[in-house]
């Protein structure tokens, strides 16, 4: 399941039991710690880089995603402008990964996104 980041902000606790995943949409320090107190597995951080589908939110940039993951033990994908060439910068800033759908969906072929995130 993942949670939206109003719906993060109106839990008061887990939603389902583990096993069940929980993600939770993030896009500040706030939302990030409300994940974490409500036993989320896993964040998505956003926008990181500026992104077609919200033009008027203002991107994270890479400095303020290692920032709030520095201030967090949650494993968190970077989401948001993602290109497959942007995997190397994630790993470095500490992301577990990138999410992406623009990124796959304007490469020339799959298998050129998947060679790209692989290289």
């Amino acid at each position: 399941m993942r949670l939206s980041s109003r719906r993060l902000m109106a839990m008061q606790e887990r939603p389902l039991p583990r096993p069940f995943q929980v993600a939770a949409s993030c896009h500040d320090l706030a939302e990030l710690e409300q994940a974490s107190r409500i036993g989320a597995d896993f964040v998505v951080l956003s926008p990181v880089l500026a992104t077609a589908s919200h033009p008027q939110t203002a991107p994270l940039g890479w400095e303020r995603f290692l920032d709030m993951r520095m201030q967090s033990d949650m494993p968190a994908y970077a989401l948001g402008g993602m290109q497959p060439e942007h995997l190397s910068m994630a790993r470095i800033v500490g992301a577990q990964g990138i999410a992406m759908i623009r990124g796959l969906w304007d490469a020339p072929s799959t298998e050129h996104a998947v060679q790209a995130v692989l290289r």
